[in-house]
């Protein structure tokens, strides 16, 4: 294939991207650009933290910055950020995903999500 075939494949895969910054500066845009993805939805989240300093990976050029967010959501919604989160620039992966009903209300679940970025 050719150098823009190559490209276009790359880019479906990875709908967007930005180069990792320095660590404190990428904190921000990270938790700036997924509390921007969520409140796009209409979902507030309930409690979003960096999981300790950027760790450097074995293999890796980049140190790894985990997020751990807390959210109660319908059932639909949930499922639609699942699907939209990889359209953040600063995202590398979801480390974890955990659903659970609501006991109290009807239709919502709560889920904690881990998500990490790239530092330098």
């Amino acid at each position: 294939p050719s150098v823009r075939a190559k490209q276009m494949q790359l880019d479906k895969r990875v709908p967007s991207f930005e180069m990792p910054q320095p660590e404190a500066r990428q904190r921000y845009l990270f938790e700036e650009s997924l509390n921007a993805q969520v409140k796009k939805m209409g979902i507030k989240p309930n409690r979003m933290v960096f999981l300790g300093k950027a760790k450097k990976q074995k293999g890796l050029k980049y140190k790894v910055l985990s997020l751990q967010a807390n959210f109660n959501w319908p059932f639909g919604k949930a499922t639609d950020m699942l699907a939209k989160i990889y359209e953040n620039p600063h995202l590398v992966s979801i480390e974890a995903f955990e659903m659970t009903n609501n006991k109290k209300k009807k239709g919502v679940v709560d889920v904690e999500l881990t998500v990490s970025t790239f530092t330098l």
